[in-house]
């Protein structure tokens, strides 16, 4: 049953995912199944990005990678891409979501010198 157990755990990550709308460095968090972007704002209000565009973003891979987490900095915009395994648990969905969190958490500081 491929499909069913993606269309649950691609449920769940989505679910998960989007609680990070709540962090001060997310501004949307967009997709379908176990393919989703985050996206990172400088300002969460005016949905305003960070300047110059990549720099936040490059850095939040960087960090995501250093902790465990394997993440794509999308070319246009200060967003992340993420792409789980077909077959993830919850329990590694979580893992994901949980480092992604703790990378957000240390990028607070290294992205106000490009809030603008």
């Amino acid at each position: 049953d491929v499909a069913g157990t993606v269309s649950r755990s691609g449920a769940y990550f989505q679910r998960r995912l989007r609680e990070l709308v709540e962090h001060p460095l997310v501004g949307e968090v967009r997709g379908i199944g176990l393919i989703a972007a985050v996206e990172l704002v400088a300002d969460k209000e005016k949905k305003r990005l960070f300047s110059p565009i990549g720099k936040v973003n490059a850095f939040v891979a960087r960090r995501a990678y250093e902790n465990g987490l394997i993440t794509r900095a999308m070319p246009a915009g200060d967003s992340l891409g993420f792409c789980p395994p077909l077959f993830s648990t919850n329990e590694q969905l979580d893992e994901i979501v949980d480092k992604m969190k703790l990378t957000l958490d240390e990028a607070i500081e290294f992205s106000a010198q490009y809030r603008g």
